[in-house]
């Protein structure tokens, strides 16, 4: 059977990496090669690492100091001798029959790339599934081209993937995803998956795609931790960048050029939201809210968090409350973040539903439709604002 490499990179994941590893190690189709990079871990990351390696000989453990991600995979490629790559990050997890269904699915027939579904889990116990939008099926050729590449990154449907960009729920032929992962530069930082996947989409000539939800995606609390947002906007430059340079060979140029520069808006909603205001006088991407206006900010995640902070601090809006779901998470980390029933006790001009994943805001519509707020004090994300002209130039 087809050796399958699974690269893992680890930096600092004691706490995850025994499930990580269990999952992988105990999968029924048993033609692995592991490929574990510690990058640089401060913490009991190499000791475990170590301990799986003397248990099962499929594990090749890396030890050096922190270079990144990018770099990490890197690394990885090159020593893989596996003819399919998959990746699995280190505090994630997949289902025992994963690669057993990918090979049955797609490898055995030789597609170049194969997909399955991905599954979050969160802290309190609910999963929510993500299954392939596209149809179950394997497409060749022109099926690709009608099928598969207008719905990576919907330009229609902000921020809409037929396809997740996520490097983690793919099984690529090595010689599809090498060049594509060594031209990623190590710097990037947010959308270092997207650089890479979305071209190897667009270069291969077959794919099966699995309904399954077979990835497991922990959404941990260090996702609700801010991070630092040091040297983001040279990253975004950076990465949009590299991805237009690489778009100027493909024959759907102006369409990919787009889907690039949704990718943009969604890095900098999430890591850069302050350049997006500059100059403006709406709350950007919400055409109908003005600047001064009272809003409540519907949604604690990275989106929200970058809104929340930056409307504070420059005094765009003023933040009469904010609210989302598992708001009892966001306040064990001492987050002013409230239950959104709350909403209705709220002096308010607009909710603005500062979250990125569509199918989620039309549920939040929904809940606030529920409480009686007015149609025209729910504000969505407007899709005709999305254009190149309302970039940043010093980034373009």
């Amino acid at each position: 059977m087809v050796k399958i490499s699974v690269i893992v990179p680890v930096y600092n994941a004691e706490q995850y990496i025994r499930k990580c590893l269990d999952s992988i190690i105990t999968q029924t189709y048993q033609n692995l090669e592991i490929i574990c990079i510690n990058d640089g871990s401060q913490d009991n990351t190499a000791e475990i690492l170590n301990e799986y390696a003397k248990a099962d000989s499929r594990l090749v453990v890396i030890h050096r100091q922190n270079k990144g991600l990018v770099s990490a995979r890197k690394e990885a490629i090159k020593i893989a001798s596996g003819e399919y790559v998959c990746y699995v990050d280190a505090d994630d997890w997949i289902d025992s029959e994963m690669y057993m269904i990918m090979y049955n699915e797609g490898i055995e027939l030789g597609v170049d790339i194969v997909s399955v579904g991905i599954c979050r889990d969160f802290r309190n116990g609910t999963s929510y599934l993500e299954p392939n939008i596209i149809p179950q099926g394997i497409y060749r050729g022109e099926e690709i081209k009608n099928n598969i590449l207008p719905k990576v990154i919907d330009t229609d449907n902000f921020f809409q993937w037929g396809l997740s960009l996520s490097l983690c729920h793919y099984a690529f032929k090595k010689e599809i995803l090498i060049h594509n992962q060594l031209v990623v530069d190590d710097r990037i930082q947010m959308g270092e998956d997207a650089a890479c996947s979305i071209f190897c989409l667009y270069q291969c000539n077959s794919i099966a795609l699995i309904d399954r939800c077979l990835y497991h995606y922990r959404q941990s609390d260090s996702s609700m931790k801010r991070t630092s947002k040091k040297n983001s906007l040279e990253r975004c430059q950076i990465l949009y960048r590299l991805m237009v340079q690489r778009a100027s060979i493909f024959q759907e140029r102006e369409v990919l050029l787009k889907k690039i520069d949704y990718m943009l808006f969604f890095a900098l909603l999430q890591s850069a939201y302050s350049v997006l205001l500059e100059g403006k006088s709406f709350l950007f991407p919400y055409r109908n809210v003005r600047k001064g206006e009272n809003i409540v900010i519907y949604g604690a995640g990275i989106f929200g968090e970058e809104m929340y902070v930056t409307v504070k601090k420059t005094g765009f809006c003023n933040i009469t409350g904010w609210v989302d779901s598992n708001y009892e998470a966001y306040q064990s980390h001492l987050k002013p973040v409230s239950d959104p029933a709350d909403i209705i006790r709220m002096q308010f001009d607009h909710v603005v539903i500062a979250i990125t994943n569509p199918d989620y805001r039309r549920i939040v519509i929904q809940r606030l439709q529920a409480l009686k707020i007015a149609s025209e004090k729910i504000s969505d994300i407007d899709i005709n604002v999305l254009v190149r002209e309302m970039l940043p130039e010093r980034l373009l």
